[in-house]
């Protein structure tokens, strides 16, 4: 799984393939927080 921006860049470590399914919704939830978290640090401020 890639994370990636309006421009291509990738965000986040890729998620490549899964070694425990139990961990793995958390696993996707974190790289979910952390691309968010990299995409609002490019928008510009609203004023």
């Amino acid at each position: 799984m890639v994370f990636i921006d309006g421009d291509g860049q990738v965000l986040v470590k890729n998620i490549i393939g899964i070694t425990t399914p139990s961990l793995f919704g958390g696993t996707l939830d974190d790289h979910i927080d952390r691309a968010l978290s990299m995409t609002r640090k490019k928008l510009p401020l609203k004023k």
